[in-house]
């Protein structure tokens, strides 16, 4: 009898009474319904169970770490997903509000539209211009067009060089100022890739009267005919191209990535040029859709 009157009185307890209970029930001892010694299990439990899982990650983070080089990549070349065949890079870029396009524009007359191609030249040529490094090897070690066989050295590339004998300077907004141009032209770096030469007799005969030994030659050209017909003038600085003594790439502090200066001049204005730029070396391959030792800009001059 007393048990009825027991659940009859639990029926007519409110939904506020029943949450208050929940929240502290004086007659069990509960809160929140487990008593504090259930309380203090189930935190121990989670406390030992947390810790556990941060050690077992935090040793494998360690024991991960411990195959890595800081220096150079675990996979590389045919190994790597990059490769052994480099692609070509230039400057100027495109502004970061337009990072798809790979535009040049501008007008001789209206400095506000080169500007940002001068600066981001400028930007590049100074990032790379390091002479102070442990690392830099000796003139006598860099006379040949070889690679350079010693893994911690490099020769240095040095920047003011390529300004002695060129019209590509900061003075003249390098060509920007007179409608001609220059546009910077480099090799993607490939840690460990190392240029070859054509062996006798397999020179393309596209490049036979410019192609020298130990150098890895650059030719921009018009992407189509009628392209080709309204480029104009291309001249390159220096004209052999880029030494094989710049590589291998093996990133050491100061290293100095070699490019070639491309100028463009008598370009027909007002017309939209497809230009497309090649590196020539004997273990160089040309893949226009996946731009495999080639890359592709537009130059349009006003």
């Amino acid at each position: 009898m007393a048990d009825k009157e027991q659940y009859a009185k639990e029926r007519n307890v409110s939904s506020k009474e029943t949450f208050l209970t929940f929240l502290c029930n004086k007659r069990t001892g509960e809160f929140c319904g487990r008593t504090p010694a259930s309380w203090a299990k189930i935190i121990l439990f989670y406390i030992i169970f947390y810790a556990c899982l941060a050690a077992f990650w935090a040793v494998m983070l360690l024991i991960f770490y411990q195959t890595i080089d800081y220096n150079e990549p675990k996979w590389q070349l045919s190994e790597s997903r990059i490769g052994v065949n480099p692609g070509l890079g230039f400057r100027p870029r495109a502004p970061a509000k337009k990072v798809e396009s790979t535009l040049i524009w501008f007008s001789s007359n209206r400095p506000e539209t080169y500007n940002e191609s001068v600066q981001d030249i400028k930007n590049f040529i100074s990032e790379n211009n390091s002479t102070e490094s442990q690392n830099v090897a000796s003139n006598e070690e860099c006379l040949r067009d070889v690679p350079m066989e010693n893994k911690d050295k490099f020769c240095l590339f040095d920047v003011k060089t390529t300004e002695m004998y060129n019209l590509c300077t900061e003075d003249d907004a390098y060509g920007y100022k007179s409608s001609k141009p220059c546009i910077l032209v480099k090799l993607n770096r490939i840690f460990g890739w190392k240029p070859v030469d054509y062996e006798d007799g397999k020179v393309p005969d596209k490049i036979k009267d410019s192609y020298q030994k130990g150098h890895i030659l650059i030719t921009c050209e018009g992407e189509n005919p009628a392209d080709a017909e309204n480029i104009g003038n291309v001249t390159y600085y220096p004209k052999s191209g880029i030494s094989f003594k710049y590589f291998p790439f093996r990133n050491k502090p100061g290293y100095v990535s070699p490019f070639v200066w491309v100028q463009f001049s008598g370009t027909t204005p007002g017309l939209l040029i497809n230009v497309e730029c090649k590196a020539w070396a004997g273990n160089i391959k040309h893949d226009r859709m996946d731009r495999e030792g080639s890359v592709h800009f537009e130059l349009l001059i006003d």
